[in-house]
């Protein structure tokens, strides 16, 4: 069950391009609505991890140029596909101490993924996958 729900979630991330229950259209926070907001400083890692994060090294799951945007009601969006062209699929995330939990729904099916934040500063994020043998991923601040 477990190889099944990691091998569902790499194709979910992988092929869902423009399926689903998306959106087309700039990101929110884009230079078109002001620019986006300064990295947060100092504090913990539930403050630190808000904004929107690209992902530049894969190892889990997740597609590289992947962007996460975390808000600090605890929302998550991630946007999947070029800047312009990209899908975008709505969920929830909490960090509690050293753990991310994101749920995303992928136009009916949520995927809940559990990951270790590794390393966490203004600019760069590095996070463990608990169900994928430990593969790591880099994130940069957007």
């Amino acid at each position: 069950m477990k190889s099944l729900r990691c091998a569902l979630f790499s194709c979910l991330f992988a092929g869902l391009i423009g399926c689903g229950s998306s959106t087309n259209g700039p990101r929110p926070g884009g230079p078109q609505q002001g620019g986006k907001p300064g990295p947060a400083t100092g504090g913990s890692d539930k403050d630190k991890i808000i904004g929107k994060w690209e992902v530049v090294n894969k190892g889990g799951s997740a597609v590289r140029g992947t962007v996460f945007d975390f808000a600090r009601d605890g929302k998550a969006n991630m946007f999947i596909g070029p800047p312009g062209m990209e899908s975008v699929y709505h969920g929830t995330y909490a960090v509690d101490g050293k753990k991310l939990t994101t749920d995303i729904d992928f136009g009916g099916t949520r995927i809940n993924q559990k990951l270790t934040i590794t390393r966490l500063t203004d600019t760069e994020m590095t996070t463990t996958d608990d169900l994928e043998g430990g593969k790591q991923t880099e994130y940069r601040r957007k």
